[in-house]
């Protein structure tokens, strides 16, 4: 009789162990295990096209650049300046000079500048737009008054080239943007954006300034 007791309670003793312990779970184990790799082989596969990338511009610099002896791709691609970005001189203003109350047009003075914030000559498209900002509307404060295009113009390489510009004042870019309706009444300030595609290296770069129309 106790030893019936005995090998009773051995199982179920045994059979309370087995039931908190439990299986193990292989699959989301697996499933994050698997999640891990895939994005190691994700970012593996970034890396190594960077690095192709990178090689190619160093093997192009090296068939295009007329390198004198001793320079390596490497130092050439280091020294010579690319853009970085634009900025306004503070020239940019409104062109009114028929006496007739209103602008004619918009004298834009772009500087664009290289990694170490100086003045670079570029080449490459320059898109430059002018856009009036309506005075809200007191019978409607909450209305949204969408901005309306006033003046735009396009440039390719060759005119861009042709508005560079060195004088007392400085070494800009000029471009004169004629209004869409000449001698116009503004309502509002404008708002300059200049967009710039370097043929060089095809990055773009953007500027934006408001210019305050006198009430």
């Amino acid at each position: 009789m106790i030893r019936e007791a005995c090998t009773t309670l051995g199982l179920l003793t045994l059979g309370t162990v087995c039931a908190c312990s439990g299986p193990k779970d292989f699959d989301n184990d697996n499933d994050a295990l698997r999640r891990e790799r895939e994005s190691l082989l994700a970012e593996n596969g970034r890396l190594r096209a960077e690095l192709t990338e990178s090689r190619a511009k160093l093997d192009e610099l090296a068939r295009t650049a007329n390198l004198a002896e001793g320079v390596s791709p490497e130092e050439f691609a280091r020294a010579v300046p690319r853009c970085a970005g634009l900025d306004w001189d503070r020239l940019t203003g409104f062109v009114d000079e028929d006496g007739v109350p209103g602008p004619e047009a918009i004298d834009v003075y772009l500087r664009p500048f290289d990694g170490r914030q100086r003045f670079l000559q570029v080449a490459g498209w320059l898109t430059i737009r002018a856009d009036v900002l309506p005075e809200p509307d007191p019978a409607n404060p909450d209305g949204v008054q969408p901005p309306e295009l006033i003046a735009t113009v396009t440039l390719g390489p060759t005119e861009v080239r042709e508005a560079y510009r060195a004088s007392i004042l400085g070494m800009h870019y000029t471009v004169r943007i004629d209004m869409l309706e000449p001698n116009r009444v503004l309502d509002g300030d404008v708002v300059l954006v200049a967009s710039f595609r370097d043929a060089q290296t095809g990055r773009r770069h953007r500027a934006q300034r408001t210019l305050t129309v006198a009430r």
